[in-house]
């Protein structure tokens, strides 16, 4: 999984660039976690967790989107995405909601790495 993190010139955000696949990671990083350091400390107290199986998974919903770990995985997706969507149901047969930049996975070493990465970029 490749990713860069910038600052944005105008405003001192932060911008997450992850490769196509991964899309939804970096806005993931850029908008749910950004700067906000509680969070980021939840998120590394969870992943603690779940590598000391004192739990089994974890969920964190945001505003635009979910983050959810395992010990094995780390799957993000936009809460719009939904199978039980009813403007899903009225799909033809055939036919599929285009997800790819609404929905990624990735490993829990690979996502725990790029963690400790963007903590290291906004201190």
């Amino acid at each position: 999984m490749d990713f860069e993190f910038r600052r944005n010139m105008f405003d001192d955000g932060v911008v997450a660039l992850f490769s196509m696949e991964h899309q939804i990671i970096g806005r993931w990083f850029s908008e749910e976690l950004s700067t906000d350091k509680v969070k980021l400390n939840e998120i590394k107290f969870a992943m603690t967790s779940l590598e000391k199986n004192t739990i089994h998974d974890w969920r964190l919903v945001g505003r635009e989107s979910t983050i959810e770990i395992t010990k094995d995985q780390v799957t993000i997706f936009e809460n719009t995405l939904s199978e039980d969507d009813e403007s899903i149901e009225g799909l033809e047969q055939g036919f599929s909601v285009y997800s790819a930049e609404s929905l990624a996975y990735c490993g829990f070493e690979d996502f725990k790495n790029a963690l400790e990465s963007f903590e290291a970029f906004i201190r």
